[in-house]
């Protein structure tokens, strides 16, 4: 199998500065394949398949503690429960 895929992607953030609170994030793809199978003692036969792949994620960044170490630099730990949701439709050409 050999394949090659091209799409977009893109996020959203709540606060595009600092990259916290809520955030959405997404890609889509075209996917194209070319296949070849062997049977034992048997010409290879070709077929294609092509399709869409495609995502949404989303989750959101609590801040759970902020401290400072000994060279006054700010540390921050976040908590960030997320869903993402991943969809695929790539079919084979006929093959027999």
């Amino acid at each position: 199998m050999e394949g090659y895929s091209a799409g977009l992607y893109s996020t959203w953030y709540q606060n595009p500065q600092e990259r916290k609170g809520a955030y959405i994030d997404g890609w889509i793809l075209y996917n194209w394949f070319h296949n070849i199978v062997q049977g034992e003692q048997l010409a290879h036969e070709k077929y294609h398949s092509h399709g869409i792949s495609a995502s949404l994620e989303t989750g959101y960044d609590y801040s759970v503690a902020s401290y400072q170490t000994s060279a006054d630099i700010q540390n921050d730990v976040y908590l960030r429960p997320q869903v993402q949701i991943q969809w695929s439709d790539v079919k084979a050409d006929d093959h027999t």
